[in-house]
Order: structure tokens, then sequence, then C-alpha cells
């Protein structure tokens, strides 16, 4: 891995809410996508400022996570964000499999639970979600929204 590279973050077209549980939530406006980022990928996702380096934000999860201090860590990570297009640049971010990590790190199943995930549904479009609150009403939840996704209390 070039670690010359510094990742940079997509911020234009999405919404953005951190939970309490670590996790960050991401609605990305121009693609109808909804993406959940556990903690370790948050955190990865987080430090793409295009300052912070790969070997940083190794030593960053291992701090703060207690994941092995490895490049290929944040390699998995970067590689789920890129996939979703939560990354600005064209710099490829592939080569690295979960099974490989898992193998070359001897971590066990309750270590690999905590590798970066990024977990993403298409948002229904306002025809497929029937009745509902238009985007920009409050909300409570995503059920009285009619795009379905209510997000910091505001339906989207």
């Amino acid at each position: 891995m070039d670690a010359a590279i510094l990742p940079k973050a997509r911020t234009t077209g999405l919404l953005v809410t951190r939970m309490e549980s670590g996790e960050t939530v991401v609605y990305d406006r121009e693609r109808d996508r909804v993406h959940c980022l556990n903690p370790a990928v948050a955190a990865i996702w987080a430090a793409c400022d295009g300052n912070t380096s790969v070997a940083e934000m190794a030593a960053e999860l291992h701090r703060r996570h207690g994941l092995p201090q490895d490049e290929s860590v944040v390699a998995l990570g970067l590689q789920e964000l890129q996939q979703e297009d939560l990354l600005d640049g064209s710099e490829a971010w592939t080569g690295v499999s979960r099974r490989e990590v898992l193998t070359r790190l001897s971590l066990g199943a309750a270590a690999a639970a905590l590798l970066p995930v990024v977990a993403s549904v298409v948002a229904p479009t306002p025809a497929e979600a029937g009745t509902g609150l238009p985007p920009g009403s409050s909300c409570t939840s995503g059920y009285q929204c009619l795009s379905g996704i209510c997000i910091n209390n505001q339906c989207v």
C-alpha cells in the first residue's frame, strides 16, 4: 500500500448522523442509498480528511477499538467505503479480503466482528414508499416519512 496516499471522505450530497453506539448512518442523496458504518469503519471514514495517513489511521483504530495496528485493516475499511462511493479520489483500495485479514492477523470470531463493515440499502422512492410525510417534515421514525428515512427528526 502506498504510504503517500491520504484518503479523503466524500462529503457532498450526504446526510450524516453519528450514533451514540459509535456507528454512523449516512444517507446518500445522490444515489438514494443508506449506509450504516460500524464503529471501526466510521472511525476510518472520519479520519479520511486528506491529511491522515493509512498508518496513522491504523494506530488510532488500535488505540480506540483494540484492533491490530495493521494497515490491512484500514485498507479493508477503505475498500468498503470506496465500494459505496463514500470516498473522493481515484485511488483503488482493492485486493484485501476479509478472510485474508482474519487469517494473516490470526483474529478470532469475536475480533472479526470488530473489523470494518458497511451495511447498505437502497432507499425507496416516494412512490415506492407509499403515503407519508414529505421531505423536511418533522418525524420520529422513518415509517412516518414518504422516503422511509428519518434523520435527526427530519424526513429526507
